[in-house]
């Protein structure tokens, strides 16, 4: 029974509170081994606190003490350390049995896989949909009844087409001679000198020469003889018909008539397309998926979460250490340097004082621990459990708590109504073929634009000026520009149906029967996929489930069960009996009853130094590595930009090595970021450090190289005798990933303050104790005191009050009498003579 009032707790808290920060003596070494063993210093205090605060409490309910006692010890989760406690061989047993008997059902598994990764894939099609906004009957009268398609006149580009047709080369002296088109263009160039020439002002600069001017007249008979020279059609037409093409090319061009249409179009053709994939044969196979183990869902979900609790136990243990060993903190409690970060006396005494019985605890849960840990350590176990795990997921998966499978199949069933709907689709298939018109002549006009006849249709002025038009350039050109004239009466004779389309087609009409069937199928067909979205993925769960549990072999699994049941049962009963043998001292109380409180204020800080720790010890442990890291990054790298163009390598081994890079990258930030903290840290003490909010706090946002040897080492196996450099370097260093330490950091420095609190009261406790009676209980002495000064103060008052009143009662009955005396004799004879006495 605890003896010590709330009233002096509470005067002790109030005088403790205040966290008085003192200049403490440097540490000799702030390094990051330092930092990572002070760390798990304080992890183990907390933990051995946590654990004495609840073994103090004997109102809680002793199945939940051996849960906690659990959690204490160890570094798993509170939800796998329940799963563990409630480890059940025969439900193991069971559920092994119930998997095995699927096997004699006759489903056809890759055949009902592939018809639910169809719905799957028509489910994706439809999110990726452009939406159908407003209504066809408005929209299709208004885009297609306002198109303008028309034929376009040709007949100037016939004409210069019909004047290619050149047998031979005409006599009568109209064709340019080759001689003469050397001539003509000299003297082009000379009358054109000789013009810019005569402008210019002669005598002013020195450049006057009248012999030079008179030298430019007598070329007159050149310019008479090419006077009389005219250009042949067939020249011209050469010359013109590239500009001419070009122009018409561009006034055939629809794009902006097609990317109109299309814009109406697209949406419905993407969900005809969509639609379409939905068959009665596929809901039909699918719904023939039964099986007995899918109704009996509900008596594997304990099972599924004993295996995922297993699952994560052994790839804890690969990863960390799991049992936290409190017996060393007794060595811890003598280290200066973690008792100077404790309180300012740097005194353990109390804690040696209270800590042994949850010492002696850890001591014998640890000695029955280590035939537990042997078993999580098994690769062979490891596998079972994870290939459990995954099976029972899947059915998890499959059938959902409060979801029956039934339920799945019946929405699944409801697709079929859906499927091949009796509607009149001929009002799509008309506009169907009207922008099936649009796409061929579209398509032809770009093929045509990017034909070699267009691109090298330009001819040359030298082949143009041939005598005799029978240069092959000119053969070529003409063969182009004919070719071309076929293709453009194509276009135009296109056009020209196109726009009899347009003033056939009854738009309005169209467009009412577009919205009758996007309202009678796609939107119930939309809305009903999307409301399938979650049954898919429960159905593919269901069949990988069946495919996954043909394979489950579990050799040994149910005998390392066996044992680890019979384990854990022992380590319940150690805690059971030190619980009923734990010797608590009374004068002990006073720690106890604030250890609670403790516990309240600062449950996670246990975790949180744990994996502040476990960071600080792998920085240290790399910043003594660096070297054989940045091997590791100089042979991956090399073996990268080996493999990239080896056709032999397949893509997910390049992609692999392609991370390297990256990795390479968040090493150099987290090593940029180690020093930014050694400059910080330097000079300062342990217990400054963690007086520094950010000390860590901030460990949650350093970078995570995220380096895990297992998966390089495999990488390195698949790619062969290349790799053996790269190999060798991995062997060299160690797993460098923080992913489960770096979680819930942020918050430390306030947890932090609740165990310094108590770490600064306690040695304060013990002198409490030693105070005298009343200085103990000054505060209610004091109070009752004073209550009963009040009380005797406010009697004496009372009862003078009340002999006041009494003496002034008593002179008043005195006044009363004299007053009725003397009022008596002054009215007496006329009171006789009214009552008929006469005086004698």
């Amino acid at each position: 029974m605890m003896k010590i009032s709330k009233f002096l707790l509470t005067v002790v808290l109030i005088s403790s509170t205040t966290l008085s920060f003192t200049t403490a003596n440097v540490a000799q070494e702030n390094s990051f081994a330092m930092m990572s063993e002070v760390t798990a210093k304080g992890a183990r205090l907390t933990a051995a606190l946590n654990a004495l605060s609840l073994f103090v409490q004997p109102s809680l309910d002793s199945e939940e003490v051996f849960r906690e006692a659990i959690s204490t010890f160890f570094t798993f989760n509170r939800s796998v350390i329940d799963d563990f406690a409630d480890i059940d061989e025969g439900e193991v047993t069971r559920v092994l049995k119930e998997i095995g008997k699927i096997g004699n059902e006759s489903i056809d598994v890759a055949d009902l896989l592939s018809k639910v990764k169809e719905l799957e894939t028509i489910e994706k099609n439809l999110e990726g949909l452009s939406p159908l906004t407003g209504l066809f009957k408005d929209k299709i009268p208004s885009v297609f009844g306002e198109l303008n398609i028309e034929r376009i006149d040709l007949t100037s580009f016939d004409n210069n087409i019909n004047a290619l047709d050149i047998k031979a080369a005409p006599q009568n002296g109209t064709t340019l001679p080759a001689y003469a088109s050397a001539i003509a263009g000299a003297l082009g160039v000379v009358n054109k000198s000789a013009t810019i020439i005569s402008q210019l002002p002669f005598g002013s600069s020195g450049l006057s020469n009248p012999t030079s001017q008179n030298n430019f007249a007598n070329l007159g008979p050149f310019n008479i003889m090419l006077s009389n020279y005219t250009e042949s059609p067939a020249a011209k037409a050469l010359r013109d018909l590239p500009g001419q093409i070009e122009k018409i090319i561009g006034m055939l061009s629809i794009d902006d008539i097609y990317s109109k249409v299309m814009s109406i179009f697209t949406p419905l053709e993407e969900r005809k397309a969509t639609y379409d994939l939905l068959t009665k044969d596929i809901i039909k196979s699918i719904l023939s998926l039964k099986s007995e183990i899918f109704e009996d869902t509900d008596s594997f979900r304990k099972a599924a979460n004993l295996s995922k609790s297993l699952s994560s136990m052994c790839q804890k243990m690969v990863s960390t250490k799991t049992f936290i060993n409190l017996s060393v903190l007794e060595e811890d409690l003598k280290d200066p340097t973690f008792l100077d970060t404790l309180n300012e006396e740097r005194s353990s005494e109390a804690l040696r004082m209270i800590l042994p019985p949850i010492l002696e605890i850890s001591k014998k849960v640890k000695s029955h621990w280590s035939g537990i840990e042997d078993i999580l350590r098994n690769e062979e176990f490891r596998k079972s459990s994870e290939k459990l795990t995954l099976v029972l997921s899947l059915l998890m998966e499959a059938v959902p708590q409060k979801i029956k499978f039934e339920s799945s199949l019946k929405s699944i069933g409801e697709l079929s109504n859906l499927a091949d709907l009796p509607v009149d689709t001929t009002a799509y298939l008309e506009i169907k073929d009207f922008i099936g018109l649009l796409r061929t002549y579209k398509e032809e006009l770009e093929q045509l634009s990017n034909s070699d006849d267009v691109k090298n249709m330009v001819v040359s002025e030298s082949a143009i000026n041939e005598s005799d038009f029978k240069s092959k350039e000119l053969t070529t050109a003409v063969k182009r520009f004919k070719n071309i004239s076929y293709h453009l009466d194509n276009l135009n004779d296109m056009r020209g149906k196109i726009a009899t389309e347009l003033k056939d087609l009854k738009w309005r009409h169209r467009g009412k029967k577009m919205d009758e069937w996007i309202k009678i199928v796609f939107i119930p067909f939309e809305t009903k996929m999307k409301e399938s979205s979650e049954v898919i993925k429960r159905l593919k769960s269901a069949l990988y489930f069946l495919k996954e549990r043909k394979d489950l072999n579990l050799p040994n699994f149910h005998s390392q069960i066996v044992s680890l049941q019979k384990k854990t049962q022992e380590v319940r009963g150690v805690v059971e009996e030190e619980l009923k043998n734990l010797d608590l001292k009374e004068e002990n109380e006073p720690y106890y009853k604030y250890m609670i409180n403790l516990r309240i204020e600062s449950s996670p800080l246990r975790e949180q130094l744990m994996r502040a720790s476990h960071i600080f010890g792998l920085l240290d442990h790399y910043d003594r590595n660096q070297t054989v890291f940045d091997e590791f990054f100089e042979k991956g790298i090399a073996l990268q930009k080996k493999i990239q163009n080896d056709n032999s390598k397949t893509e997910d081994q390049k992609k692999k090595m392609n991370e390297i890079e990256s990795m390479k990258k968040r090493m150099d930030d987290l090593k940029e970021q180690m020093d930014i903290r050694k400059k910080r840290y330097e000079g300062k003490s342990m217990k400054e450090l963690f007086e520094m909010r950010s000390f860590i706090d901030n460990l949650q946002n350093l970078p995570n190289p995220a380096l895990r040897t297992e998966e390089w080492r495999a990488i390195a196996k698949s790619i062969g005798d290349e790799a053996a450099d790269f190999n060798k370097a991995i062997d060299a260093i160690f797993d460098f990933d923080f992913t489960l330490h770096q979680r819930n950091l942020i918050g430390t420095f306030s947890n932090y303050k609740g165990y310094v609190r108590y770490n600064r009261l306690i040695p304060k406790i013990k002198d409490i104790q030693k105070r005298t009676y009343y200085e103990s209980n000054y505060g209610p002495i004091e109070f009752a005191i004073f209550v009963v000064e009040s009380l005797l103060v406010n009697g004496l008052l009372y009862l003078a009050a009340c002999y006041q009143l009494r003496q002034i009662d008593k002179k008043e009955v005195v006044r009363e009498k004299r007053i009725r005396s003397d009022y008596y004799r002054m009215f007496a004879e006329e009171f006789d003579k009214k009552r008929g006495f006469v005086k004698k």
